[in-house]
């Protein structure tokens, strides 16, 4: 690759073409362990795919069908976590298998029983949002927990690491 090639002074490039070669890298392998990103895993993708897991969710009439859009979803949601995740933090299998069971649950739970008792339709269409936020609050607080108590590695623009910070942890979570 162009960027490959220009870090081991093999290639002389410009400034556009080394700015565009590092924006097509950092779009498509994870910063921490250099593995390239599965395509609709990449957060170029995750519109695209949310359109269509959105279709799916609006569509659901049936208890089902509310379960299986959220299943589905949640697992999207729990891959597309994990292809993105800080790797500098490593979580352990069953915190990760944990974290998507939970939010399975709270989503299918939160889909099935509001969908049970809202009876009109414009509110009802809003079932998949909070069935949806109700799993990322709980996904969210299992699976970067660590980021909060343990914090994150801080590194120079030339990548040496100068320490870990739970503040840059928070803000790297959100």
């Amino acid at each position: 690759s162009v960027l490959r090639e220009y870090e081991n002074g093999c290639r002389t490039v410009g400034e556009e073409e080394l700015a565009n070669a590092r924006r097509l890298s950092d779009a498509c392998f994870h910063p921490d362990t250099g593995e390239k990103i599965f395509l609709p895993l990449r957060m170029s993708c995750i519109v695209p795919v949310n359109m269509v897991m959105d279709s799916l969710m609006l569509s659901a009439r049936t208890p089902l069908g509310h379960v299986a859009a959220q299943w589905t979803n949640q697992t999207y949601n729990a891959l597309h976590y994990w292809a993105n995740r800080n790797a500098t933090n490593e979580e352990p299998v069953q915190r990760v298998i944990q974290a998507y069971f939970g939010a399975t649950a709270a989503a299918t739970a939160a889909a099935v029983g509001l969908n049970a008792f809202v009876t009109n339709p414009i509110i009802r269409r809003t079932v998949p949002f909070f069935a949806v936020a109700a799993a990322d609050v709980l996904n969210l607080g299992i699976m970067r927990q660590n980021e909060y108590m343990q914090g994150v590695n801080v590194r120079t623009e030339d990548g040496d690491i100068l320490g870990r910070s739970r503040v840059a942890g928070a803000h790297a979570v959100g």
